[in-house]
């Protein structure tokens, strides 16, 4: 429920200026304008940002706000030990069908129009180094990959699989995400339009943060799953994201069951690289794999924004 960071009474610098610093966790992000306008938090920081949060912390009193380009970003996760989603053409199906510049635009985009859709997974477009893919939304090239891959239109425009759990059936997977949370509940629902689009049916559950990220992601039972990855300034740190899910040791992250030695290779030689570029040219060409084998789908760049009482100096 909180963290509570006490100032060192032996620390040998100039003392910190405050007895302490304590970090009150919201289940809601609605419930954070309410804490700050009551005095309960000094500072208040979303998890994810819409347009309403914005506008009711505007009006809060004796406040000030900022919005910046944060390090944590929006994506799609693939579970590849789901018999469908298993094969590249379904997944590169999937991705094409999502139209990210519409959901941004209807979404994150009512804050900040500076959000484009993501093409890396390593960098972010504020950092140095960022190497963007682009990956085009095209329905039709979605359509072209689920014949390539053996699936077979029903008459009520839904693909439908000759083989697995849903021979014969309408081809339907279910997204999960953090429940209260109104940006992604938003998203889901544009992109199961999306997905209606190209013959695919798809179910939304969502749940609480405890059960999706303690449970569900590392227990590996969900199929598709919305949520953000806060980056940190040193690109090492996506190692243990996308190296291959079989060395546990390393890769402890890696929730979409994904593996593959070369991205393994460059990651490894990148962490040990004698400069900062060389180290980001390594997670590049690894970054470069993933989109081939389209593991994940970064959505955007997430704005951080932050409200606080003037009175916080």
């Amino acid at each position: 429920q909180s963290l509570v960071l006490v100032r060192n009474p032996t620390y040998w610098g100039t003392p910190g200026k405050l007895d302490k610093i304590v970090f009150q966790f919201f289940s809601a992000d609605s419930q954070l304008v309410p804490a700050l306008q009551n005095h309960e938090i000094n500072m208040m920081n979303p998890t994810t940002l819409n347009l309403s949060i914005v506008q009711n912390a505007d009006q809060v009193p004796g406040t000030t706000q900022a919005t910046v380009a944060g390090l944590e970003f929006e994506h799609f996760d693939f579970n590849q030990s789901d018999p469908y989603l298993a094969k590249l053409q379904v997944r590169e199906a999937i991705a094409h069908g999502v139209n990210r510049p519409s959901i941004i635009a209807r979404t994150v985009g009512e804050i900040s129009k500076q959000i484009k859709p993501l093409g890396s997974r390593m960098l972010m477009p504020s950092q140095q180094g960022y190497k963007g893919t682009n990956f085009s939304y095209d329905p039709s090239q979605s359509n072209n990959l689920m014949k390539e891959a053996g699936f077979k239109k029903g008459s009520d425009g839904y693909w439908q699989p000759t083989y697995g759990p849903q021979k014969g059936k309408d081809l339907t997977f279910t997204i999960q995400s953090t429940s209260g949370n109104a940006v992604r509940a938003q998203t889901e629902e544009l992109f199961q339009a999306n997905m209606k689009a190209i013959g695919i049916k798809l179910n939304v559950q969502n749940y609480d943060a405890s059960t999706f990220f303690g449970t569900n992601l590392p227990g590996g039972t969900y199929q598709i799953a919305e949520f953000a990855w806060f980056s940190t300034p040193f690109v090492s740190g996506n190692q243990s994201l996308y190296c291959s899910y079989t060395n546990t040791n390393n890769c402890g992250e890696n929730w979409t069951h994904s593996a593959n030695a070369h991205v393994d290779q460059l990651m490894t030689t990148g962490i040990s690289a004698p400069s900062q570029a060389k180290e980001n040219s390594d997670f590049n060409e690894a970054d470069a794999i993933l989109w081939q084998n389209m593991v994940t789908l970064p959505l955007y760049q997430q704005p951080a924004y932050f409200a606080w009482t003037n009175s916080l100096k």
